[in-house]
């Protein structure tokens, strides 16, 4: 189970410090983070800058209101957080009593709460309300390309197979590399995919007259297998900015409704997209998924 362990600092007792004094302290919370490591209980960390650097963000009479410095005006402020793999609790608390950190300041240990129900439940009320505001699907291996905002375009198909079979081919690079192609005569040269949040990816192509083209980002959210979130942009822009694309699978009685979202940043980059030959290399791919679906589902 994840634990989040929230560890605060007392900047004024960090700043009397000698300087040989912070390093040794440091050189101890790095050393037993790699034991941590080592047994598999270290599952992601990071370290904050200054309370004094910090902006908060507040709803107030009807709008966001932003003001400088910390949530809570407190002596001790949030340093860092590190993200545990522990049994239990008793657990987590005998593994951070032992981490040289709380000799700064104290932790914080909190389980993590599983949100899978609740965002389940959340697309199927947003998958509900789209439906309402599009005309019903005739066919369900169709493409169909709408516009949810000035500045997004939204990509739905519906695939005869289940979620995490869907899933698995938009995150496995021997999968990717067999249908995400675009119109005939490309190939994908480079599939490279760091599944983890904050983790990058990397797609190369290259068309049968040698002309490339590459693309890439970083994923933002990762939420298996029914959600993907991540940024993306071109090595050579024809679209200006970059964009953030979400990826949400809803599987009914076997089938798999896709829907990719894309936000531009601003309305004369969707358009610039929606100008382009854009539906017709993407509705080519996803005939290819379809294909490579039913082969996998049929062995």
């Amino acid at each position: 189970m994840k634990y989040v362990c929230l560890g605060y600092l007392d900047e004024t007792k960090w700043e009397t410090m000698s300087e040989s004094e912070r390093n040794a302290l440091m050189d101890e919370c790095f050393t037993y983070d790699d034991v941590l490591r080592k047994h598999g209980h270290f599952a992601g960390g990071e370290a904050l800058q200054s309370a004094q650097n910090a902006t908060t963000l507040r709803w107030k009479n009807g709008q966001v209101s932003i003001t400088d410095g910390p949530y809570a005006e407190t002596k001790e402020q949030l340093g860092g957080i590190l993200v545990l793999e522990a049994r239990d609790l008793n657990h987590a608390i005998q593994l951070m009593s032992k981490h040289p950190g709380v000799k700064a300041g104290p932790f914080e240990i909190r389980p993590v709460e599983d949100l899978t129900a609740m965002i389940r439940a959340s697309e199927r009320r947003r998958a509900t309300t789209r439906t309402e505001r599009r005309a019903p699907m005739k066919n369900p291996g169709t493409l169909h390309v709408t516009t949810p905002t000035e500045r997004e375009i939204a990509l739905t198909r519906v695939f005869d197979a289940p979620r995490s079979l869907v899933f698995d081919a938009f995150t496995t690079p021997k999968l990717l590399k067999r249908w995400l192609l675009g119109p005939p005569g490309w190939s994908m040269t480079v599939c490279e995919i760091d599944l983890k949040v904050g983790g990058a990816y990397r797609y190369v192509w290259r068309k049968d007259d040698g002309t490339e083209m590459g693309m890439g980002g970083v994923y933002r959210e990762i939420v298996a297998p029914q959600r993907l979130v991540a940024t993306e942009r071109f090595d050579q822009a024809w679209y200006p900015g970059k964009a953030v694309g979400t990826t949400v699978l809803v599987e009914q009685d076997g089938r798999t409704t896709l829907t990719s979202t894309m936000l531009y940043e601003s309305r004369e980059a969707r358009d610039t997209i929606l100008a382009s030959p854009m539906e017709s290399g993407v509705a080519a791919s996803y005939d290819r998924l379809a294909e490579l679906l039913a082969s996998i589902l049929a062995r």
